[in-house]
Formats: structure tokens, sequence, C-alpha cells
């Protein structure tokens, strides 16, 4: 399925992403969202544009909805509200989406090098177009798309083998990267690249969704860190792929714009940090029914979110010697990474274990119902590279010295909260912070978590999940599951930085948690 996106997404404003017969309609989280008045979403639609969307085709409790059963080549036009007890609010907002004809279809024979066929087709190709491979083995050297809305598919995996890297999707601020490539089994034997390069990262835009499904990524020997890069503020859907590798991530997001990172109001990252956090968000980057498998004796990321943030959800994968990773804010970046991990089997067999999760300065989320065996220790590792000489200029050390960091006043962690450490909600710019509208609080949650099956799958064989994998802070007194105590008793006071439940909690310290996961699997994935 083929996806373009027409309209960027702002606060307050409605965006509609086409194709053939389907519309993808996502927006901002109303600001009512978490209160007793939020009870979810009306999206209303008509058609054909111009026209003004008062019929109602459905509702949703999160900010995206799936439109199926569209006429082809037809515009179309969608708003939305939030409703609740108090009634109906709306968005005051439109946009206009047109759904593809029929696609036309270019095929490549795979045999010997096809690198020049794939591109030729590539470069005839329209949005909506497939380049179609055949089956059979064959190489790649690279592959450039710009600024186009297509489908690149096989036949299947262990159908189609393809050897070397299948290229570099470049995308431009006037299109967003729409596209989905499928069906293929990759593989490199030398010293691989990067296999799929994203780059978005020229506008501040939340876009997408793009999809990759249903591809092996076969690389056993060591590499760059990530064979998929995506840069920019990119969300889509990663589903039913297999990764075995070498690399220190097999995943790496890094959302920063390609013109931040120039002072301490404009760092690297500092437009997703504007974004607060939205639990159970559609447009979020979505990892699900894939495999990770590390065959170095350290292991490897299965994810990575490089230092300046990201939104993701990792939901119903597997991985062995492989875990989840986020580089801290520090320097020149600001990590505002949101987590949602639920429902995966975690393993680790190999010499060296290490945790199964490390946030070492950056971000929040909501981590439940996942197995997690042969960790040491068996937790997620907290932490500030702030806090460890590992921050150099402009952000410096989190140390109570510099009004971008939340300074509350607890005696015994001095500067806290760190600028976007673990437990802030992101949504305010560095200028806002160091003019005293400081970050609000979003603790860590976890529940449910330990090395039994039945923590992952309530109808797997065996024990009761005993919850045993938990938190390990390196700075314990900036980390706390038990309320902080500032001076004044004013901003922070009786904040958690964290907390580990046995089963959903409505809140943690002075937070309320108000959660619903995204529906499962993603309308991608069928």
């Amino acid at each position: 399925m083929l996806l373009r996106t027409l309209l960027f997404i702002i606060m307050s404003v409605v965006a509609a992403s086409a194709q053939t017969r389907q519309i993808y309609v996502t927006w901002a989280a109303s600001a009512s969202v978490g209160t007793a008045d939020f009870t979810g979403y009306k999206v209303y639609r008509c058609n054909p544009s111009p026209c003004t969307p008062t019929v109602q085709i459905g509702t949703s409790t999160t900010n995206t909805y799936f439109d199926t059963g569209l006429a082809n080549s037809t515009s179309y036009v969608y708003t939305w509200s939030a409703y609740g007890p108090g009634g109906e609010t709306p968005s005051g907002q439109t946009s206009t989406a047109t759904t593809y004809g029929a696609p036309t279809t270019r095929n490549v024979t795979c045999s010997g090098d096809i690198s020049s066929a794939v591109q030729t087709a590539a470069n005839a190709s329209a949005d909506g177009d497939i380049v179609n491979i055949g089956a059979g083995s064959c190489t790649m050297s690279g592959l450039l798309i710009q600024d186009k809305a297509i489908t690149i598919q096989g036949q299947g995996q262990g159908v189609t083998n393809i050897t070397g890297n299948i290229g570099t999707w470049v995308v431009n601020t006037s299109n967003a990267p729409t596209f989905r490539i499928t069906g293929f089994s990759l593989t490199d034997t030398g010293t691989p690249s990067s296999s799929l390069v994203l780059f978005g990262d020229q506008d501040a835009s939340w876009r997408g969704p793009f999809r990759i499904d249903h591809v092996d990524f076969n690389y056993p020997n060591a590499g760059p860190d990530g064979i998929i890069q995506i840069y920019g503020p990119l969300f889509g859907l990663i589903d039913h792929c297999n990764f075995t590798q070498s690399f220190e991530a097999m995943i790496l997001t890094a959302p920063h714009l390609n013109t931040e990172g120039g002072s301490v109001t404009d760092l690297k990252g500092a437009f997703v940090a504007t974004l607060p956090y939205q639990p159970g968000a559609g447009n979020y980057l979505y990892i699900e029914d894939s495999t990770f498998t590390a065959n170095s004796a350290s292991g490897a990321a299965a994810y990575d979110t490089g230092y300046s943030g990201g939104r993701l959800v990792f939901r119903h994968n597997t991985t062995s010697n492989s875990g989840l990773f986020a580089h801290w804010t520090s320097a020149n970046s600001i990590n505002s990474m949101w987590w949602e991990v639920y429902n995966n089997t975690f393993s680790f067999s190999n010499a060296s274990p290490v945790e199964w999760m490390r946030m070492e300065g950056g971000g929040s989320g909501i981590i439940y119902n996942n197995t997690t065996s042969g960790f040491v220790p068996n937790s997620m590792q907290l932490g500030d590279g702030r806090l460890e000489s590992n921050s150099g200029a402009p952000l410096l050390l989190c140390d109570g010295t510099h009004n971008w960091d939340g300074n509350a006043g607890d005696a015994s962690a001095t500067g806290w909260p760190c600028l976007m450490q673990t437990g802030r909600d992101a949504g305010k710019t560095v200028a806002q912070i160091q003019a005293g509208n400081r970050q609000a609080n979003f603790p860590l949650y976890m529940w449910n978590n330990g090395p039994q099956a039945k923590c992952s799958n309530p109808a797997a064989a065996g024990a009761a999940c005993d919850n045993t994998a938990g938190v390990t802070p390196n700075e314990a007194a900036w980390f706390k599951s038990t309320p902080h105590t500032v001076s004044g008793g004013g901003y922070g006071q009786g904040d958690v930085d964290y907390c580990v439940n046995t089963s959903q909690p409505s809140g943690c310290g002075t937070h309320t948690l108000t959660y619903t996961p995204y529906t499962y699997p993603h309308p991608l994935n069928h």
C-alpha cells in the first residue's frame, strides 16, 4: 500500500495521506487529551473537493484514522473534532487528499547487476507506480529516489535475493517519504554500508507514513550504526522484517533537521523536542512483528535513537542478543525520546551480557508486558551523559549553573531535572525553559516485565510474570521512583522520574497517566 502526505502536521491541523482507494488521516493531539473532558475524536468527510465535511464517518481514540473503500482518483476533504462529556470541539481545519488511480507497473528481471534497470524504472515512475523485481538472485550497488511516492517490490523473502545495498532514498521538503519497499532478502558478504537511508531532514514538519515490510536484512559483517538509517522527523511502519547483523544498531533514527545544532536554543533535535509526548499516537515510527538477531559477541541494538530523540513504538518483536538503546542529551543535541515498548521477547545468550534497555539521558515512555532473559542486569539502565562528563559545548554539564536545566532545588541532585532527562515531558523550547517555563513531569512507566514467557504472552505455559525487570539508575539521586523534595516546595516538588508496577497504574507521583495502545496490527500492516 502506498501513502502520500499532502499537508504537514502542526498543532490543530489535520493532514491526510492518500493511496489507491484508501486515505490515512492524522493530526496533532487535542489539548484535552488526558483530562476528564476527553473521550476521543470524531472524523468528518466530504467529496469531491471543494466541499465542507459535515458527515461523520467514524471515531478514533487516537490522533489517526484509516479511511478505506474509497473511489479511485477522487479528492476527499477531512476534518476532526475532539469530544467528551462536555461536548464537541471542532478543529476548525480541513485537509484534502486525492486517491491514486490504477498504478503503472514496471518489471525488472532479477539477474546480474540490476542497479541501472531499477534506477531507470524508478526515474520513469510517477507517484503511485510500482517497480516490480522478479524472483531470482541478483546484485545491486545503489539506488537514488528523490521525491517519488512509489512502491519497490520483490516476490518475497527468500524469493527475490539481492546482494549489495539497496541504496539511498532522498526526500526533499516538497514531498514526504511515503514509499513502500517490500518482498526481498538483502545481504552483503563484504563490509556493507547502510542499506536504506531515508533523508527527510529539510523541513520542520512531522511527515509520513512510509512502510518497509517483509524484508530480510542479512549482513553478517560489521558495518556502520544502522542498516536502516532515518534522518529527520519522519514516521511510518517497519514490519515483518528479519535483521541478522553485527552492526552497532540495526535501525538508527536521528530526527533532527539539517539546519539545527548551531546554538543552545537551536540544538539538534530542537523541533522534535517541542512536540509533547502523545501516548498511543498513531503517527510515530512503529516497528512490529519483526526479528532482530545480533551475531557479534557483545550484541547489538535493535534500535538506537542517536542523540536527537524520536518517537518509537516497538511491539510484538523477538530479539536475540539485542536490546534497545538511547544516546544522551549532550553538547549540541537534545534527546526527546518517547518509547512505547510492549509484548516483545528479548533474550541474550552471548558471553558479554548487557542491560536490555539503556536510556542514557533523554526521554520517557511506557514499557510493559515484555519477556526479558539472559541480560545482566535484567533491567533498564537510566543515566544522563551530562552527569557523567560526557558533554561539550554549548550544553556542558548538568551541574546547577545553566538556565536550560530545571534547577528545581533538590539538594541531593544539583541541577535536577536536567534538560530533557528521563521523567520530563517534551513540548518546550529551550528559550521557553530559559524564561522560566520549565519542562513538566512525565515519568517513565514500567509494568509486567520479567524473564517468564507469560510476561509478553499471557497464554504461554509456565510461571506467572514476576515483574523483576526493573530499573538500574546510574545516578540514583537524579532518577528516583520516590518523590523529590525541593527547596521551597515549588517546581518539581513530589515528582518522580520512573515507576515500576505490576499492572498499568493510573499515575505516578504527581503525574496522571491516560493511555490506550494504538491499534494492533497497525492499519498499514495488512
